[in-house]
């Protein structure tokens, strides 16, 4: 009998195996996407940053928009995409903040609030995606584009300034929604890795939490984000 095997591996190289199976990746997912709505809810689970926190009671209001916020977009040839994220941004946000701050308290608006120190509210201002089939490679791709808002304790606007995150996964076999997923995950983390580190690097910021003309504090070696 003819051994097939001997031809394939004698007329196929290394670097067209590659090409192969990117293709395969590339077709199963496309497959997968044109088979009705993709519905991808993101893990409303993260860590509490281990920091030295500041001292100051902060408000934190989330908005409707924020809670409920939803990504919905068709992708030409590429089927229809249902991005829950607006309780996994919920957790984010309540976690990152009760890291680095003495304490957190939830607020139903940004208006004078007695036993409060600041009031931070963040939005969702974009987000976006890709998949293997829209960017050539092997990966799922995602982005935020954040707004956090600085207000006093009266509710005047301190600052506001935009944050940035992206995040990638490996394309999983037959599994479009879970590599979406976790790359969405990733971005979120690095949205948090970025809050710890440029909180204070805004003026306002800094010197509410300092006072004025001091120098931003520096995440010393025992500051740490879980990593889990």
């Amino acid at each position: 009998m003819y051994d097939f095997r001997f031809t394939i591996n004698t007329f196929i190289s290394p670097a067209g195996r590659v090409a192969v199976t990117r293709a395969l990746i590339v077709l199963t997912v496309l497959a997968i996407s044109a088979c009705g709505v993709k519905q991808v809810t993101v893990k409303d689970s993260f860590p509490t940053p281990v920091l030295t926190q500041h001292p100051q009671h902060v408000g934190l209001y989330l908005d409707d928009n924020f809670r409920n916020y939803n990504h919905n977009e068709k992708l030409p040839g590429g089927g229809k995409w249902n991005i829950d994220l607006g309780k996994a941004n919920v957790a984010l946000f309540q976690q990152v903040l009760t890291g680095m701050f003495r304490q957190v308290s939830l607020v139903q608006a940004v208006q004078s609030n007695s036993g409060l120190d600041a009031i931070i509210k963040p939005e969702i201002e974009e987000y976006q995606f890709s998949t293997p089939d829209q960017n050539q490679t092997d990966y799922f791709e995602a982005w935020f584009k954040y707004r956090i808002y600085f207000y006093d304790a009266q509710g005047k606007k301190l600052g506001d300034w935009p944050l940035t995150a992206y995040g990638r996964s490996e394309a999983q076999f037959l599994n479009a929604e879970d590599s979406l997923r976790v790359a969405t995950r990733v971005a979120m983390r690095d949205a948090a890795t970025a809050m710890v580190l440029e909180f204070d690097q805004h003026p306002a910021v800094r010197a509410f939490l300092y006072g004025p003309e001091s120098e931003p504090a520096v995440v010393t070696q025992g500051d740490s984000l879980d990593a889990n």
